[in-house]
């Protein structure tokens, strides 16, 4: 798997989850902080390609997953290398590529601060309204590409 950088910029709060936990208590239950994201694919939109943002792979910057009260807080600004399957490798450095928002630490929910984009998805319930959050990104080949 070839390694590529991405860069993300970007602050966003998790407002609201399902169930009965707060994002911020379904955070404190976390093992790990991460961040991830995914390639949307409109063919297939419920299978998105994943990349998890970490600690482990953040080359310059950092990765803030912080409880505010109820919300959860998430602040962007990386530069991370990420081992891409080379299948993956041209829909990656693709600029036409919509990057979205799967998860904090395994928490999910109502965004806010970022851009939504709805989407249809077929199901054998009939055709139902999602909903994706956008997040900026670049990415390249090398570490200098994203300068």
């Amino acid at each position: 798997m070839p390694a590529m950088f991405i860069a993300a910029s970007s602050k966003f709060i998790i407002a609201r989850c399902e169930g009965e936990d707060t994002p911020a208590k379904k955070l404190e239950k976390a093992y790990r902080k991460f961040l991830e994201i995914n390639i949307f694919q409109p063919e297939t939109p419920n299978i998105g390609i994943k990349f998890e943002i970490s600690d482990d792979n953040i080359q310059e910057g950092a990765l803030e997953i912080e409880p505010n009260g109820d919300t959860v807080v998430v602040n962007c600004d990386f530069v991370a290398k990420i081992n891409v399957k080379s299948n993956y490798v041209d829909q990656f450095l693709d600029p036409k590529s919509k990057w979205v928002f799967g998860s904090a630490s395994d928490v999910e929910g109502a965004i806010e601060g970022l851009e939504s984009q709805e989407y249809e998805v077929k199901s054998f319930r009939g055709t139902q309204t999602e909903t994706n959050y956008l997040i900026p990104v670049k990415t390249a080949k090398n570490i200098k590409g994203l300068k």
